[in-house]
């Protein structure tokens, strides 16, 4: 087959035509809670409420 030019992968992805996918590289994203009462809503950090225990707030 006649090929129009060489492909090379480094150079696709330095000219951002071609992309490699990160989501190996990337850590497991927090776990939140959320709490909606009367259409308000807020979301906690799960580890934050883990080490903290009670929290006090209000959801208006």
């Amino acid at each position: 087959p006649a090929f129009v030019g060489p492909y090379t992968f480094t150079a696709k992805l330095l000219s951002y035509e071609a992309s490699k996918p990160a989501w190996h590289m990337v850590g497991d994203p927090p776990l939140v809670l959320g709490v909606v009462i009367d259409g308000a809503a807020r979301a906690y950090d799960w580890s934050q409420l883990k080490s903290r225990g009670l929290v006090n707030d209000s959801v208006a």
